[in-house]
């Protein structure tokens, strides 16, 4: 369905507006979806972020290989050795493992908030 204000005015093809949003949003969710299965699979990276509650996942880390980075309130990063530290993650009760690029995110969590200017 076409709609348009004024006669002068383009219309608006809602429909090709929607199936662009459900395009995008289906390649996003396929994207994450790669990333979540290869992750334990693969040593996509050396650093992940491990989303679920840090103090279970903190006290359920896997023995060697894994050292703490940063901590959030619903994530931890990590530094892993290889993909069975990721494995192990999921059993410390992780819901989901990504990887993450050490010098991102995780330096400027450590070097704390920058004062507003």
């Amino acid at each position: 369905m076409t709609l348009a204000a004024d006669p002068g005015l383009v219309p608006i093809d809602r429909a090709a507006i929607r199936r662009a949003v459900l395009r995008g949003s289906a390649a996003l969710a396929g994207w994450l979806l790669l990333v979540v299965s290869l992750t334990p699979l693969l040593p996509l990276s050396d650093t992940v972020i491990a989303v679920g509650p840090p103090g279970k996942l903190l006290r359920g880390l896997p023995e060697g290989g894994v050292a703490l980075l940063a901590a959030g309130t619903i994530s931890v990063a990590l530094a892993v050795d290889g993909p069975a530290q990721v494995r192990g993650l999921y059993q410390a009760g992780a819901w989901i493992v990504l990887p993450a690029s050490r010098g991102a995110c995780i330096e400027q969590a450590k070097a704390g908030p920058r004062p507003m200017m």
